[in-house]
């Protein structure tokens, strides 16, 4: 009597061949943009986003057999989910193909039952079934919980992959800007006025109806004919223009993308001209948050989004609740004194903050960082303990959707979580863990 036949999906770990059961999988990718991950069991790679869920990233064959893959090679994840329909990514080498195998008849089963379940036939090839749901739960490794996800912007980019885009010309050159971030374009009343910026990227300032508007450095001339007044992620500036063309839509999926972060973020040919789109991101970052802009933060928000603070250490981004920020300060303002003797060696000095003393600490440890951060404290504060904690620098404070902010549930690690800022994965710190140091 022939064996039932059973639906796996093939793929290798070390040049060995396993399967997963089909009825686990939800979907496949390769795996390219991801972050990295600190602070959850070994086993988590990192975090991505695709096919608009946010993934955690697990190495398969160090959940497996505690070896670890090789990563200089290019990887494939295997996106499975339980039966709460919770999904994990499992890296593995290669992906082999799905196919119909039957049930091999072994006069021996070693291995562990929460491991291998089950093993096949495929021609004259044993493979083994790593059954990784109850070695999840095993390891601790946490999920993500998400908010429903609106795919109306995914139906309306299935339909066209057009964008839109206001055209301008600047000396002889023509630039773009996705249209979405423009409030409004006005006719120049005023010269552009010098103005203390900690940007290399701000060329002065202009007055608009009562209201003073950063200008960015796209040429280096200080009288204009047009000003677009640009809002992007809480931000409001504007830049010179000589000549407003119309508002054009560009097929997206031929814009010649830049991978590096640079002024431009793509080129695109627009009736035989080249037009360079500008990368208001590139800008933003380095537009030093004034106390006017940090008091009109919550007229932006809105009940769909939640706030973070986001800031570099060791050149990386990472982001943690603004409900929980209390103050940032340049470190040379602060008076400082030793840690006491015994303390742990986390607490880089003590400071005095609102009358009170407060360690401020680094966390190079916790997140494997290489350099010291030293620039910048941020001051947290969560079950009524006020902590601080050293920065290079900070980037910005965002609005995030609710559904781009994953948190893992009940985390006593130092990352909780994850969020998506201008398309990347952008990790999230615990503000709960950081006041537990020490």
């Amino acid at each position: 009597m022939e064996s039932e036949k059973v639906g796996v999906l093939e793929f290798r770990l070390n040049d060995e061949l396993y399967c997963f059961s089909t009825d686990h999988i939800d979907y496949v990718f390769d795996l390219e943009e991801y972050n990295k991950a600190k602070g959850f069991d070994k086993s988590v790679f990192g975090i991505t986003k695709y096919n608009n869920d946010i993934i955690i990233l697990i190495d398969t064959l160090y959940l497996y057999n505690g070896n670890r893959l090789d990563f200089s090679k290019d990887k494939s994840v295997v996106v499975v989910k339980d039966e709460n329909g919770v999904k994990f990514g499992m890296i593995v080498d290669s992906i082999e193909k799905i196919d119909e195998v039957s049930k091999a008849k072994l006069t021996l089963d070693i291995f562990d039952d929460d491991t291998v379940i089950n093993n096949y036939t495929d021609g004259d090839r044993i493979i083994n079934e790593i059954y990784p749901l109850p070695l999840l739960k095993k390891h601790k490794i946490p999920f993500l919980k998400q908010e429903d996800i609106k795919d109306d912007k995914d139906k309306q980019n299935s339909v066209s992959n057009k964008k839109f885009f206001l055209l301008f010309k600047i000396e002889d050159k023509l630039y773009a800007i996705e249209s979405i971030y423009v409030k409004e374009v006005v006719e120049a009343k005023s010269d552009i006025f010098s103005i203390d910026s900690s940007s290399k990227h701000i060329k002065g300032a202009v007055s608009v109806r009562e209201e003073v508007l950063f200008i960015l450095d796209i040429n280096k001339k200080n009288s204009f004919e047009n000003l677009i007044v640009i809002e992007y992620m809480g931000k409001k500036f504007g830049i010179d223009a000589d000549e407003i063309f119309d508002i054009e839509s560009f097929d997206v999926n031929s814009i010649e993308k830049i991978d590096e972060e640079m002024v431009y973020e793509g080129f695109y040919n627009y009736k035989d001209n080249t037009v360079a789109l500008l990368n208001l991101s590139f800008f933003a970052k380095d537009i030093s948050l004034s106390k006017k802009d940090s008091s009109k933060r919550d007229e932006g928000l809105t009940l769909d989004q939640k706030e973070f603070l986001i800031f570099y250490m060791d050149g990386k981004r990472y982001s943690i609740d603004m409900e929980c920020v209390r103050q940032v300060i340049e470190s040379e303002e602060l008076a400082t004194t030793k840690a006491p003797v015994g303390s742990v060696k986390e607490i880089e000095y003590i400071t005095t903050w609102n009358h009170k003393a407060v360690s401020v600490l680094s966390l190079k440890p916790f997140l494997d960082l290489e350099k010291e951060n030293n620039n910048q404290v941020i001051f947290i504060e969560a079950k009524g303990v006020t902590k601080a904690f050293l920065v290079e620098e900070i980037d910005n404070i965002a609005y995030i959707d609710k559904k781009d902010v994953s948190q893992a549930k009940d985390c006593d690690s130092i990352i909780n979580g994850a969020i998506v800022y201008n398309d990347e994965v952008i990790v999230t710190l615990n503000e709960n863990f950081i006041v537990n140091i020490g």
